[in-house]
């Protein structure tokens, strides 16, 4: 962001150093879109700003390209400590996921005590709020399960690579909606609807029409 935007909305820049677009993406919250705003050819020549982008509840994030590296194959040398290592992380990830889906589905089958596992203390979640240790997949796992059936169990891989399953104890009825609200909400939206059809209309019509200009009506007033 520029400094002139930071200081006016009291924001503090923030410089990086070189980053891959997998790393980026991480920083983003796996908001793909802006990587690519990011990347794009415009971004890259021009090295302005982005459009800020929402990528999570009340969270929006702008950056500028200020240098580029394209992509470039790195000595086997260089890289085999590396891949030695992204081996072993990738075979410990598959083997604690292993693990913990076969836990899982001893919970599921009533064998807690087979299962062996302990919960932590009990937090409340939402579907629209980020909250740490819950990725977007546990907090679609934890709402996918069968409320009538409580104490529930759910799992997803973290962002650690590993797999944590979640025991859903109580669930919380969302109040009902405000009618008021959402029939003034309505109210705007058709609104909206109307006044962008009516444009599109207007637009449509004057440039399949054939519009003269009279001239000499024009300057006799």
């Amino acid at each position: 962001m520029v400094p002139g935007a930071a200081k006016a909305l009291d924001l503090k820049v923030e410089t990086t150093q070189f980053m891959t677009r997998a790393q980026i993406q991480a920083v983003a919250l796996n908001n793909p879109k802006f990587v690519q705003a990011l990347f794009s050819p415009e971004s890259l020549s021009s090295k302005r700003n982005t459009e800020a982008m929402e990528v999570g509840p009340n969270v929006l994030i702008a950056g500028r390209m200020i240098e580029h590296k394209p992509a470039a194959p790195r000595p086997l040398a260089d890289v085999q400590d590396e891949i030695r290592q992204q081996m072993t992380r990738a075979a410990a990830s598959e083997m604690a996921q292993k693990a913990g889906r076969e836990k899982l589905a001893l919970l599921e089958q009533g064998k807690e005590r087979e299962a062996g596992v302990t919960f932590g203390k009990p937090v409340t979640v939402t579907r629209r709020e980020t909250q740490p240790g819950f990725s977007p997949d546990a907090i679609k796992s934890i709402f996918d399960v069968d409320a009538r059936k409580l104490p529930a169990y759910s799992g997803a891989v973290n962002e650690r690579g590993g797999f944590s399953i979640y025991k859903v104890q109580n669930v919380i009825e969302a109040p009902a909606p405000d009618a008021a609200k959402l029939q003034a909400a309505g109210t705007r939206v058709s609104g909206e609807i109307g006044r962008e059809l009516m444009t599109a209309y207007l637009g449509a019509l004057k440039a399949e029409g054939d519009v003269k200009i009279n001239q000499a009506a024009l300057e006799k007033k």
